[in-house]
C-alpha cells in the first residue's frame, strides 16, 4: 500500500468514527479509545494536525481527564501551536495538579516562547512531581532550547550555559543531582538525596549497612552517653562494585552562596573526613567568594577554609577564578562538567578503568 492510501484509508476511519460519534452522542463514552489510538498513530507518524483533531475528540468525550489534555497539548506544541498547547496543559494542571509531566511541558513550552522567568518555576516543580530520574530526557530538553534561545539573541554560548544554571537555582540541590545523574547513570554511578537514602534504609538491610557506615557517633559530655549523627548530606554519590554492593563515593553539600551555612560545610567536611569519603561543594557562589585568585594578597577568608578543608569547590559562578582546589561547574557542551569528571575519576580509581560499564539509575538503589 502507497503512503497516499494509507493516509486516505486512515482519514477515512476518521471520517466514520465522527460520523457515528454524531450519531451516537449519548454513547460517546464508549468511543474515546478509537480516538486516542488514532491521535496516537498520527503522533507517531509525525501528522502533528491529524493528531490535534484526534485528541480534540477525546477531550470532548471525557473532559474530566487529564491524560487527554496532555495528548491534546503534546500535539499542539509539535504543530506550533503553542498558545492552544498552553491552554490544554493549563487543564491537565488543574485536573491532576499531581501529575509532573504537564507541569514540565507547560514550562518547555513558556521557553520555547522566550518567557523564560514564567517558566523556569514551573519546570523546578515538575522535576518534584516526576518519578525521580526519569526526567533526564526531560531536563536536556528544557536546557537546551534555554541556552539555544539566549544564543539566538546574542549572548554567548558559555554565558548561556551559566544563565541556566542560575535560573534553576530554586532547586540548585536537585538541579545537581540530576545533571550528575543525567552524565554519570550510563557509567554505573547515580546520585541520590542524602534523606531520601536513609529513608529507604528502613526497608532494605543492605542500605542500613551504607546508613550505618555514614551515621557518625557523637559523645554527650554532661550525660556520657552516645548518641549517633546524620551528617548534612544533600547529596550522595553512589556506585556499584562487585557483586552489585553499592559504595559511597562522595558527599555533595550543594549551596547558592558561601555565605548559605557556611559554618555547616565546614564543620561537616572534617567530621566526615574520617569515614574516608570525598566531601565537595557545589555553590552558585552568589556573593563572589571565589572571583579572587587563590594567590591574592587579600583574598577572603572563607575561600581559605574551603579550600583547605573540602576536598573540592565546584562553582558555577563564570567570574571564578579556578586552581587545584576551586574547579568549574559550568557545563560543556556535551552536558559534562569538571564534577561529572572528577566523580568518574574517582570510580576508576576504585574499580580500575574499564570499557564495559553498566547503565544504573535510582531505581536500582531503591530496589537494593
Amino acid at each position: 500500500m502507497s503512503d497516499y492510501e494509507f493516509w486516505n484509508d486512515l482519514g477515512t476511519v476518521f471520517d466514520a468514527i465522527l460520523n457515528y460519534q454524531k450519531k451516537n452522542v449519548e454513547f460517546n463514552k464508549q468511543f474515546i479509545n478509537p480516538w486516542i489510538r488514532l491521535g496516537n498513530i498520527f503522533d507517531r507518524q509525525n501528522q502533528n494536525k491529524e493528531a490535534v483533531r484526534a485528541y480534540q475528540h477525546a477531550t470532548e468525550i471525557d473532559p474530566d481527564t487529564a491524560q487527554n489534555w496532555l495528548d491534546l497539548g503534546d500535539a499542539q506544541f509539535k504543530n506550533d501551536a503553542h498558545l492552544e498547547a498552553i491552554s490544554s496543559y493549563e487543564k491537565a494542571i488543574s485536573l491532576d495538579p499531581s501529575a509532573g509531566w504537564p507541569l514540565g511541558n507547560l514550562a518547555l513550552t513558556l521557553v520555547t516562547l522566550g518567557r523564560l522567568e514564567e517558566a523556569i518555576p514551573l519546570y523546578t516543580a515538575s522535576i518534584e512531581l516526576l518519578p525521580e530520574d526519569k526526567d533526564k530526557d526531560f531536563l536536556q530538553i528544557v536546557q537546551e532550547t534555554y541556552i539555544k534561545l539566549l544564543t539566538k539573541k546574542g549572548i554567548e554560548s558559555i554565558k548561556a550555559r551559566q544563565s541556566w544554571v542560575v535560573a534553576s537555582g530554586g532547586d540548585f540541590e536537585g538541579y545537581i543531582r540530576n545533571h550528575i545523574n543525567q552524565v554519570l547513570n550510563p557509567e554505573g554511578i547515580v546520585a541520590i538525596k542524602g534523606d531520601r537514602l536513609k529513608q529507604l534504609g528502613k526497608n532494605s538491610k543492605k542500605i542500613q549497612v551504607l546508613i550505618r557506615f555514614l551515621t557518625l557517633p557523637a559523645k554527650r559530655r554532661c550525660t556520657q552517653t552516645s548518641v549517633d549523627v546524620w551528617p548534612d548530606n544533600d547529596i550522595l554519590v553512589l556506585t556499584k562494585v562487585e557483586d552489585g554492593v553499592w559504595r559511597i563515593l562522595a558527599s555533595i553539600s550543594a549551596k547558592t552562596s558561601s555565605h548559605s551555612r557556611n559554618t555547616s560545610v565546614l564543620f561537616w567536611s572534617l567530621a566526615v573526613s574520617s569515614l574516608g569519603i570525598k566531601y565537595f561543594l557545589a555553590t552558585q557562589d552568589r556573593d563572589n567568594q571565589f572571583v579572587k585568585e587563590c594567590t591574592s594578597a587579600n583574598v577572603n577568608q572563607e575561600r581559605k577554609l574551603f579550600e583547605a578543608y573540602c576536598d573540592r569547590v565546584f562553582t558555577s559562578n563564570p567570574n571564578a577564578s579556578y586552581c587545584s582546589q576551586v574547579k568549574s561547574l559550568i557545563l560543556r557542551d556535551n552536558g559534562s562538567s569538571e564534577l561529572t569528571d572528577e566523580l568518574l575519576e574517582l570510580k576508576q580509581q576504585i574499580i580500575g578503568k574499564t570499557d564495559h560499564h553498566e547503565a544504573v539509575s535510582i531505581e536500582n538503589i531503591e530496589n537494593y
